[in-house]
């Protein structure tokens, strides 16, 4: 009995426990299915918004101001009639230089070519550079006709014109009905325009794509360099200018600095993968292992333990290894 009892005590000593089941190692899976999502390569940035002076809008002759279609927050536009002086409107025209004297047909200057390049941003089909000519005074004369004010025969009268450098919205408005002017008093303050804007520090995206950015709800292309391009744009949007207002620099910098979202102008298609699966090469490149072959891939980003990739050739990919051998090299 003693001997039996101490053979099977030996036996429980030396019989292997069973390891419990919450404790076992679960079971390898090498491959794991490739899911596919649209990537924007998308980040938070800075924008730097360069502003012009101020500006106003002046009288061309003195009198009485019998009419004033100005408010602030409001755009002074161009070819049409804001203010009258005794009772005789005066054109709003938008041009690169005021015009300083009356012209006569066959003159030539700076202020001809500045007044044919404003009738022509209104639509009507002049040549860019040349003398005063009837086509011209014909031009300016239908100009006038349409806010029913007077016009030359001949020639151009620069007192028939308010001169605006460009349409941007009005800060305040000094005068009112009623007032004697001088010519030359400002009729009109103006809100500095945007003159450029620019991302100051690019995030590291794909190159060969384009790429944008979002301000305030608007869109806007980005050049190579980070800058939104398009500048004629950029002087009236609303969201560049009403976020100008507000933005860091204060009122009376030249430049402020407004955030956005920069991203691609494209979704890109990518495949996610695990980050322990990309073999890494060099720069973005890398490959990953499916089956029993190597897809050589880009690296386009990585968030939340996952890793975005392109193949670099089309190619169909389902799964991937999960962990590739360490001594494995991309070929």
């Amino acid at each position: 009995m003693g001997a039996i009892a101490i053979g099977a005590t030996v036996g429980v000593a030396l019989t292997p426990q069973q390891r419990p089941a919450t404790l076992a190692s679960p079971s390898p899976h090498d491959h794991i299915d490739v899911t596919s999502e649209e990537f924007l390569d998308s980040a938070p940035v800075e924008i730097e918004v360069t502003t012009s002076a101020s500006g106003d809008a002046r009288i061309p002759r003195a009198g009485v101001l019998s009419r004033a279609d100005c408010r602030s927050g409001s755009a002074l536009e161009s070819g049409v009639n804001a203010f009258s002086i005794e009772g005789e409107p005066l054109l709003n025209l938008v041009m690169p230089l005021p015009l300083w004297r009356d012209l006569e047909l066959g003159e030539a200057g700076a202020d001809v070519d500045s007044l044919r390049a404003g009738l022509r941003a209104l639509g009507d089909d002049l040549d860019e550079h040349g003398p005063v000519t009837t086509m011209l005074v014909n031009a300016l004369n239908n100009r006038l006709a349409s806010i029913n004010a007077p016009g030359r025969v001949s020639g151009v009268s620069h007192e028939s014109i308010v001169w605006l450098g460009s349409a941007v919205a009005v800060a305040s408005c000094p005068v009112t009905v009623g007032t004697h002017l001088q010519a030359g008093d400002v009729i009109a303050e103006f809100v500095p325009a945007v003159e450029s804007a620019r991302v100051t520090r690019l995030p590291g995206g794909l190159a060969e794509r384009r790429y944008v950015v979002e301000v305030d709800g608007q869109v806007f292309d980005l050049d190579k360099d980070g800058t939104l391009a398009d500048p004629a744009r950029l002087a009236t949007d609303p969201a560049l200018n009403r976020v100008r207002d507000t933005a860091a620099g204060g009122p009376d910098s030249p430049s402020r600095t407004v955030h956005g979202e920069y991203r691609l102008a494209e979704p890109l298609d990518v495949l996610v993968v695990p980050p322990s699966s990309v073999i890494l090469a060099a720069g973005t490149a890398g490959c990953v292992i499916s089956g029993d072959r190597q897809v050589n891939v880009r690296i386009v980003g990585s968030e939340l333990g996952k890793t975005m990739v392109v193949p670099a050739a089309p190619t169909r990919l389902h799964s991937v290894r999960v962990q590739p051998e360490a001594s494995w090299k991309c070929t």
